[in-house]
């Protein structure tokens, strides 16, 4: 399965200097795979991605950008990635990504 990625609304398509912004909403699914889920700059209408932050407010995960593997990476609270097949359907984590 894959996440859902919406936008949070219109604005977050902005610009800061030669970068694009976006602000979006990633639901997981009800099987996380080990490695984490794809977010390509597809995904997100950009070329390439260079900066992720996610919201705080994940707990008990913490969410992590893999810039090799472009995938979310979700881990447990002692920092261990959490196990293949993780219902995490009821995870919702905003996203700022920036790219180009």
């Amino acid at each position: 399965m894959a996440v859902a990625i919406s936008n949070i609304d219109s604005r977050t398509e902005d610009t800061w200097g030669r970068q694009r912004i976006r602000i979006v909403e990633v639901t997981f699914d009800d099987s996380y795979p080990t490695g984490g889920e794809s977010l390509t700059p597809n995904d997100v209408a950009l070329a390439d991605i260079v900066f992720v932050a996610a919201s705080p407010d994940a707990s008990p995960y913490s969410v992590r950008y893999d810039f090799t593997d472009t995938n979310l990476v979700v881990f447990e609270e002692d920092d261990t990635e959490v196990s293949n097949g993780t219902d995490l359907s009821s995870l919702k984590v905003r996203l700022l990504i920036v790219g180009r």
